[in-house]
């Protein structure tokens, strides 16, 4: 198996873990904070990294395991891939405090080569009962983070790591216009302390004067995501956000494309829709500019599709090589996002674009076209 198509697999289907492994997670995540994405460990190999899930149900059952000692990824009792190592996270992250006495990486988590994540924060349409079905905010821990807790925590940034990028989001304010306050007032707080570093904001779509607004305050990308394009599973899966019309997502998307080239996006689950209609997101995104990011559908415990099956990692793969080939068909540069696009943890985008469009990347290969 080539290297992405096991990123494809641990992303659909995680590692079945042991005792050791997970005393790894503790020692990644020592907040036991429950990620935005995935609740997991980071491993890397091949130049990639990787944030795979161990602590849900659906892990158990698994056919991957890790092999801590010898850095080994085993597959159904097979050694598939040698040299997997841990993602090493820097020395100051797990000790550096605010001046309040808080953590730092109680407000940033660290992922992939210098991401920073804001902690999760809640969700307004979770507590009204109109939560997505897929995701298991039931079960986080709620992190009041302030926007002052957030421009010191960037001057600490600016301070330990030069070429990091900060994302901000982790759930939604209601109504739309505390979210939008909320991401000013963060903005205007890093920009205090650190004018260079990108700020990409994941949010639901405000209007065109807010996004003129929050980019005067020093947003650099966005992510809108629409998450299933069929409108009837949109509004079972997302009963909430479906409130707000796709017409609405697409017109605040084209438009903040035109103004921040590359740098702003929408996720798609796949696995929660049909083949045809994710496709179809996929081109009716790239037409108006926007990247499409495609993740898999996992059921994490706690959501109310916990019981499901993930995604299938081999649809996952090939639907991941049309939308690279399509990004690069339409002048689109996957290499100059932000965010969780160019993470590249949670998704395979990055791995397929090396490989195919970076003639630099350290160990270039080609694979068949799908």
């Amino acid at each position: 198996m080539n290297s992405i198509t096991i990123k494809s697999d641990l992303l659909c289907y995680g590692i079945s873990a042991d005792f050791h492994v997970m005393k790894l997670f503790e020692q990644q995540n020592p907040n036991a904070i429950w990620r935005t994405g995935s609740n997991g460990i980071f491993i890397e190999f091949d130049n990639t990294q990787v944030l795979v899930s161990i602590k849900h149900r659906y892990n158990s059952v698994s056919p991957y395991k890790y092999s801590i000692n010898k850095k080994y990824l085993i597959k159904n009792n097979n050694i598939i891939k040698e040299n997997v190592s841990l993602l090493s996270f820097p020395d100051w992250w797990n000790h550096v405090k605010l001046s309040s006495g808080r953590a730092f990486n109680d407000v940033f988590l660290f992922e992939g080569k210098g991401f920073f994540h804001q902690a999760y924060k809640g969700c307004d349409y979770v507590k009204k009962n109109a939560g997505c079905t897929f995701c298991s905010t039931g079960v986080r821990n709620s992190k009041d983070i302030s926007p002052v807790d957030i421009g010191e925590a960037a001057n600490m940034i600016k301070y330990y790591m030069s070429n990091a990028q900060i994302c901000l989001g982790g759930g939604t304010y209601l109504p739309v216009s505390r979210n939008v306050y909320y991401f000013i007032e963060c903005a205007r707080k890093i920009r205090t302390f650190n004018q260079d570093i990108p700020i990409w904001v994941e949010m639901i779509p405000p209007s065109k004067t807010d996004i003129l607004r929050l980019i005067e305050a020093g947003i650099t990308g966005f992510n809108f995501n629409i998450e299933v394009w069929d409108c009837e599973r949109r509004k079972y899966y997302c009963p909430g956000k479906f409130e707000i019309g796709k017409n609405h997502y697409l017109d605040i998307l084209a438009f903040s494309a035109n103004l921040l080239p590359n740098c702003v996006g929408s996720s798609f689950i796949v696995g929660l829709d049909f083949r045809k209609n994710i496709l179809k997101a996929v081109d009716e995104m790239i037409n108006i500019g926007v990247i499409p990011c495609l993740l898999p559908f996992r059921p994490f415990n706690g959501s109310p599709l916990e019981t499901e099956p993930p995604c299938d990692s081999i649809d996952f793969l090939e639907l991941n090589y049309y939308t690279i080939e399509k990004i690069y068909e339409n002048d689109l540069r996957l290499d100059k996002s932000q965010g969780c696009v160019l993470c590249g943890c949670c998704t395979i985008m990055q791995d397929i674009w090396r490989e195919k469009y970076q003639t630099n990347y350290v160990e270039p290969y080609m694979l068949k076209k799908h």
